[in-house]
């Protein structure tokens, strides 16, 4: 279950967040999530690291008072962005998994800009990120492709959390848990899903994990 933070959330909406999403939880674990305040665009100029951190700072505290079990930095896409968002994370003594949006061009996951997300992904893992991976993105080869590369390359365990498709076009659960199954088997050690998703969908999932004897 998530908490959603939001630059301007008060301690007690997220203390209200927190203990419904934790009734709704059953003995799993609750994380606070914080996606991008858009203070960097790539190719674009950007505030310094201090000045993209701050922003960050005031809803991760109230999301880790509200007593959730981990961050989670998601939907990222500058990588300046997301290594501020980890830096004002990490001082709060919670895990931190940090996901980025990325874009399929020619049979490739690619960042906003184009390029390869390899560097982001390891120095977000480098500098204690707890878990590292991607959200919203097609589930299909490429990011087979991507999860095989994090298994060989990363210090920190792979997130492979697609999207089932937009309203009017999403996968059923089983067909969405068969699309993300050659991730599972590339090297994706928790898989999820995003934009479309419900229960349904994760509980086809947490079968894929138990059928191929993943994490």
């Amino acid at each position: 279950r998530y908490v959603t933070g939001v630059q301007t959330c008060a301690l007690p909406i997220c203390a209200a967040a927190a203990a419904l999403a934790r009734a709704e939880a059953r003995g799993g674990l609750m994380a606070g999530a914080l996606g991008p305040l858009a203070l960097a665009r790539p190719g674009g100029p950007a505030p310094d690291a201090a000045a993209l951190a701050a922003p960050f700072e005031a809803p991760l505290r109230a999301l880790a008072a509200a007593g959730v079990d981990l961050l989670w930095l998601e939907s990222q896409y500058d990588g300046r962005e997301a290594m501020a968002a980890l830096a004002a994370a990490l001082p709060l003594g919670l895990p931190v998994v940090v996901t980025i949006t990325l874009a399929e061009r020619a049979g490739r996951l690619v960042t906003a800009a184009g390029g390869d997300p390899g560097p982001l992904l390891l120095a977000a893992a480098g500098a204690g990120a707890a878990a590292v991976g991607v959200n919203c993105v097609p589930a299909g080869p490429a990011l087979a492709a991507l999860c095989g590369w994090a298994r060989g390359a990363l210090p920190a365990p792979f997130v492979a959390k697609p999207s089932p498709g937009l309203p009017g076009a999403v996968a059923t659960p089983a067909a969405f848990a068969a699309a993300v199954t050659p991730a599972v088997r590339a090297g994706a050690a928790w898989v999820g899903g995003c934009c479309g998703a419900d229960a349904g969908h994760v509980d086809a999932l947490a079968a894929v994990l138990r059928d191929e004897g993943a994490g």
